[in-house]
């Protein structure tokens, strides 16, 4: 496969947080600073006075949810006029070690839920978004020990996925059906998909609706010293997923296509599904050593978003914004 990038530079300090909203970039922890294209810059409208340092928007863009990854508190935001929803918390039990667990996911009805974990570190909940009922509760749930993370909704709401760790540490994926968990939230107490993965679950990320990839990390639940890899489950669930071997560690992954998935262990590297091969790479663009969920011990890692439908990325540092485009 032969590709080509380009890529325009941003003048920014400071940036926070990166989400994109069509053709803009917005920051939404800078209360919605908002960064063109052509290099033009709108300040945000809002100073939150708190020490957020990411955001998530929903599927529909009406909401965003601002937090901070190795705290307890996060806030819900209504994106049209800035306007407070509501607070959010989480568990503090290790909450200063791990990212904090939260996406949007959509509802049977076109509403839009939020998946998070308020009650405990353990316990996975979905909240109607903006009036935080609980949808999942329920008098005999009793969840596992696993700290979730790194929530990822599937494109079309069909499967919900947890890269988070249990103790001693390890890292492990969680899989659920979006379809199933609400008629029976006790299903959230485990993993209710077995994913057949040997080794520590560095990151994972959504193709589609029917394929999920699974960047592993170079050790087993026996200490063993295993190579980095790719597991493609395709489909979903799958008891014989490919195996694919990473020329490097694959750190949070990105699909950027059906057939790319954008790994940013260090700097941001396009991996081809069908092989693995590196089809691309910016070493130029520094965007940190997450593998895991959890992060206290790395240094602060650039704010990074990769756009929903179009071959493009973005990573931010300290005095600019990179936009890539890849063709």
């Amino acid at each position: 496969m032969t590709l080509h990038s380009e890529e325009i530079v941003l003048p920014a300090k400071g940036v926070k947080s990166l989400a994109w909203e069509e053709s803009s970039l917005v920051d939404w922890v800078a209360g919605g600073a908002r960064y063109e294209l052509d290099g033009t810059k709108k300040s945000g409208g809002i100073n939150w006075t708190y020490r957020f340092d990411a955001a998530v928007v929903s599927g529909s863009g009406a909401l965003v949810a601002i937090y901070e990854k190795l705290g307890t508190k996060g806030l819900l935001i209504r994106t049209a006029d800035h306007h407070l929803v509501r607070e959010l918390n989480r568990s503090f039990y290790c909450a200063d070690a791990y990212e904090y667990p939260i996406a949007f996911v959509p509802l049977p009805d076109g509403s839009e839920g939020l998946a998070h974990c308020p009650r405990e570190y353990c316990r996975l909940d979905i909240e109607l978004a903006e009036s935080g009922r609980c949808l999942t509760d329920h008098p005999s749930r009793k969840p596992s020990d696993v700290f979730h993370s790194r929530l990822r909704p599937s494109p079309g709401g069909t499967w919900l996925a947890s890269a988070g760790w249990v103790w001693h540490p390890f890292d492990v994926a969680s899989l659920w059906d979006l379809r199933t968990v609400l008629d029976d939230p006790r299903l959230l107490d485990k993993s209710q998909i077995e994913l057949k993965v040997d080794d520590e679950v560095a990151a994972l990320s959504f193709l589609d609706d029917r394929r999920l990839v699974i960047g592993t990390g170079d050790e087993n639940a026996e200490d063993e010293k295993r190579p980095n890899r790719l597991v493609v489950f395709d489909p979903i669930p799958s008891d014989s997923p490919r195996k694919l071997t990473l020329e490097k560690p694959a750190g949070t992954l990105h699909r950027l296509d059906e057939n790319l998935v954008l790994s940013l262990f260090e700097h941001p590297t396009l991996i081809q599904i069908s092989d693995g091969a590196v089809v691309g790479e910016w070493p130029h663009l520094a965007t940190g050593k997450q593998r895991s969920s959890i992060i206290h011990h790395l240094e602060q890692i650039p704010p990074v978003a990769v756009h929903p439908t179009e071959r493009m990325f973005a990573v931010a540092n300290q005095d600019a914004i990179t936009v890539v485009r890849v063709t």
